[in-house]
C-alpha cells in the first residue's frame, strides 16, 4: 500500500520540513494509529523538486565563497572523497572580543559537562554550536586553494546539510597524476649472452 510513498521520517522530508511540503501543495497520508503522528508523503516528485531547490540555494551561497566548482551529490562517503585531494584552511587571528567570548564559552562548557540537568544539556549544546561557528568563521582559504579546489554538498542521514570544502580533483592535479603513474622506465632490448668464440 505504501509503494511509491515516502515516510515522513525520510531525510529529504526532514531537510525541507513537512510544513514546507504541504504549503507547496503536497499531500500527506497520516496513520491514525501511529503514536508518533507519522505518515507518508504522496508526491515524491514534488518532494524531490523542493529538495533540489533548497540545495541549489545552498550551493549558490557556497559558490559565492569563491570556489572553482561546487557539486551536489547524493552521498559523501569514503569512495566519493577518495577521488579528491583535501586542502586545509589557515586559521585567522581572532579579535580580542571574540577571544574573550571563546574563553568564557569554554569555561562554561567545562562546568556544564559535569551536570546531568536537562537545561544544562541544552545550554551545553548551544555553547558547542557557538564555538563551532567561531572556529568556522576564523578559517581563511588561500586564493591558491580557491583556484583549484571546490566543495561537495549532500544530505546526511538525519537530513542535515553536509558541505565538504577544499577538495581538489586528483585527475586535475599534475602532481597527483605523476605520483600515481610513476616515472617512465626506459626499456632495453636484451638478447642471449654469447661467448666471443661462439659468436
Amino acid at each position: 500500500l505504501t509503494e511509491g510513498e515516502v515516510r515522513t521520517s525520510d531525510r529529504r522530508v526532514r531537510f525541507i520540513g513537512l510544513e514546507a511540503y504541504e504549503q507547496a501543495g503536497g499531500v500527506v497520508r497520516r496513520d491514525l494509529f501511529d503514536e508518533e503522528d507519522g505518515g507518508y508523503v504522496l508526491n515524491e516528485a514534488l518532494l524531490e523538486e523542493l529538495v533540489a531547490q533548497k540545495l541549489a540555494a545552498i550551493a549558490s551561497e557556497v559558490t559565492s565563497e569563491g570556489w572553482s566548482w561546487v557539486e551536489i551529490v547524493p552521498e559523501i562517503d569514503y569512495a566519493a572523497l577518495s577521488q579528491f585531494k583535501r586542502h586545509r584552511p589557515t586559521q585567522a587571528e581572532l579579535d580580542e572580543a571574540v577571544q574573550v567570548e571563546l574563553k568564557a564559552l569554554n569555561e562554561e562548557s567545562d562546568q556544564l559537562a559535569e551536570s546531568s540537568d536537562e537545561e544544562a544539556f541544552v545550554r551545553f549544546s548551544e555553547i558547542e554550536q557557538r564555538i563551532e561557528q567561531i572556529n568556522s568563521e576564523a578559517q581563511v582559504w588561500p586564493v591558491e586553494t580557491l583556484a583549484v579546489a571546490g566543495a561537495l554538498i549532500a544530505l546526511d542521514y538525519d537530513g542535515d546539510v553536509r558541505v565538504e570544502r577544499g577538495l581538489a580533483r586528483r585527475v586535475d592535479d599534475p602532481n597527483e597524476i605523476a605520483s600515481t603513474m610513476g616515472e617512465p622506465k626506459e626499456e632495453k632490448l636484451t638478447g642471449p649472452v654469447l661467448s666471443d668464440i661462439l659468436t
